[in-house]
């Protein structure tokens, strides 16, 4: 009797315990890399590091705060650079994909933590590091961005505006 107790006790300490073990899945973020690129000849270069996030359905919006926290030291001492840091981490407002476009919603609190965002370079290096990122994903074609759901916001403040032929800024139901 005492034998059969032991074994049960045993089997819900392990169920318990293994009930508490997460799950992971590997992302890629692409920053802005120095291998190769001396100087920052070319601000849209990017190199793809590793991560290990938990496992979750909304895999994009983890995947672009990951992004978002910048590279980790580790990623810095191998090349990787980015305008994004810890600074940075909590922009991201929302996420949506639909029909192959993803629709980057930020808080307004990038308009001031991002101030460099908005140089030639800067735009540049901004747009390859989140297009990179999101296109690791077969669902992801291209990429459009707003603040608080207004993408002109979001497109004059990166000094490119609105226009009928980029067809760059959509409609807030979109974000």
């Amino acid at each position: 009797m005492k034998g059969v107790v032991l074994v049960w006790i045993l089997i819900a300490f392990a169920a318990v315990s293994f009930g508490q073990t997460k799950e992971t899945v590997t992302i890629e973020l692409f920053f802005v890399t120095t291998v190769d690129n001396a100087d920052l000849i070319d601000c849209g270069k990017t190199r793809a590091v590793t991560r290990a996030i938990p496992k979750t359905e909304a895999i994009g919006t983890a995947t672009l705060n990951e992004l978002f926290k910048g590279p980790t030291q580790d990623e810095k001492d191998n090349g990787a650079t980015s305008m994004f840091s810890e600074e940075t981490k909590s922009i991201l407002k929302s996420l949506k994909v639909k029909d192959g476009a993803a629709y980057v919603n930020f808080d307004s609190s990038i308009l001031e933590l991002m101030g460099n965002a908005t140089t030639s370079c800067g735009s540049t290096a901004f747009f390859a590091e989140v297009t990179d990122t999101l296109k690791q994903f077969p669902t992801v074609n291209e990429v459009f961005f707003a603040v608080e759901k207004d993408s002109a916001v979001f497109y004059d403040w990166m000094q490119i505006g609105c226009s009928e032929e980029e067809n760059y800024c959509k409609d807030k139901k979109h974000f």
